[in-house]
């Protein structure tokens, strides 16, 4: 079981990274899932750019930033879900992605839990169709920790670009892709 209030305390900004940093390791499964439902994801990709610029200190305007925000709702309200996993696990990342824009503008709105509650519902439903999900579970967790370490002294914007997960050809997604 995982835990999701291991991130309590997070600063505003350090949750919105915590947020990228999931939508990030998580981005194949918005490739998989476009290339499956044949879904044009530009509003996503330029809203994950975006913020990524924004927390960096590059992008200075977070009006400049809510327009792709609204860009990307707009889009997203417009899609059609499917019954499947894969539309679950993007789902949350569109969720996440929301939750860490709006965490820059209100600095009460503290979704983090909601994200990892989410995760291992997921992660339970995997395990109930029939997937071994020991080592999903310790990834996830590992992740987790990983960025309590990273993550609990940022108080505010430009964060390091050490502080934002990269992903090379054999990262894998928290949710084994």
């Amino acid at each position: 079981m995982l835990d999701n209030r291991a991130l309590d305390n997070l600063s505003p900004t350090a949750r919105s990274v915590f947020c990228l940093n999931f939508i990030t390791i998580n981005h194949p499964h918005i490739v998989f899932w476009a290339e499956e439902f044949s879904v044009d994801t530009q509003p996503y990709i330029k809203l994950s750019a975006k913020l990524q610029s924004y927390l960096i200190g590059e992008l200075k305007s977070v009006s400049n930033l809510h327009r792709y925000y609204e860009d990307f709702f707009n889009w997203k309200e417009s899609l059609t879900d499917h019954d499947c996993l894969a539309q679950r696990i993007v789902n949350l990342c569109f969720s996440t992605i929301c939750a860490a824009v709006d965490t820059l503008a209100d600095p009460e709105c503290d979704d983090v839990n909601l994200v990892i509650s989410e995760s291992q519902q997921i992660i339970e439903e995997m395990a109930e169709l029939g997937c071994n999900t020991d080592d999903i579970q310790q990834q996830v967790i590992e992740f987790i920790n990983f960025n309590k370490q990273l993550l609990d002294n940022i108080k505010q914007k430009p964060v390091a670009r050490d502080c934002l997960i990269q992903l090379s050809e054999d990262s894998s997604t928290l949710f084994g892709l």
